[in-house]
């Protein structure tokens, strides 16, 4: 099944159904395109009106291959309120979580590197680190 059959069947199947209407088939292929969004087990649950662990298993058992969830790839840093207000609204309008949003934004910039490197100028150089003594 191609992607935009996918996402054509599950927007017909929300817009048609309760998540509680669901067949089982139609409930494996919502998690499939969710997952595949980056969205996590949490989000994917709370959507469908089931819990996350209720999630797992039928992704589990139908093949689904979901992202590494919980607690990987923890990262803190601080943020301005002003970016962290702008972050929050862009990924309201994505419709995901803003650690969602952050990872698909990391993902972007990650996967193309020379757009980093115009945009960010020196910041995205790689710092050297000078050791006494070394030559």
């Amino acid at each position: 099944m191609t992607a935009a059959k996918s996402n054509e069947i599950s927007k017909q199947t929300l817009d048609k159904k309760t998540p509680a209407d669901l067949s089982p088939r139609d409930r494996r292929v919502l998690i499939a395109h969710l997952a595949a969004e980056g969205q996590t087990l949490r989000e994917i649950g709370r959507r469908l009106g089931i819990s996350a662990q209720r999630v797992s298993r039928i992704a589990r058992g139908a093949g689904i291959p979901l992202g590494r969830q919980g607690g990987t790839g923890l990262v803190s840093t601080h943020v301005p309120f002003r970016l962290k207000s702008a972050l929050r609204q862009q990924a309201e309008a994505a419709g995901v979580s803003v650690s969602a949003y952050v990872a698909r934004v990391l993902r972007a910039v990650c996967e193309d590197a020379m757009v980093a490197k115009r945009t960010l100028g020196r910041d995205a150089m790689p710092v050297r680190a000078y050791r006494k003594g070394a030559a």
